[in-house]
């Protein structure tokens, strides 16, 4: 498993289209993907989890990949993230 944890501002600008990116990104792999902010823990594969992490509470953003090509998956979604910075 890996598990790391982000100022949540690594999301801005957040957008649907952002979320669509992240979603098809990691439905690449057979890794399980979590995002975790404040009290949500939210299915990473999910477009209206994706969506909805937006309202929850919470400065950080944590994300949890876990499977057999979690680092690919992992490496996949960081590009992904900064590449949007």
């Amino acid at each position: 498993m890996i598990e790391r944890t982000y100022p949540f501002n690594v999301l801005e600008p957040y957008t649907r289209e952002h979320a669509t990116e992240l979603v098809r990104c990691i439905n690449r792999f057979t890794s399980s993907c979590h995002y975790l902010r404040g009290t949500q823990h939210i299915n990473g594969r999910s477009l209206l989890g994706v969506l909805t992490i937006m309202t929850c509470g919470g400065e950080r953003l944590t994300i949890r990949i876990e499977g057999h090509d979690e680092k690919a998956a992992f490496q996949a979604i960081e590009e992904l993230l900064l590449k949007t910075k």
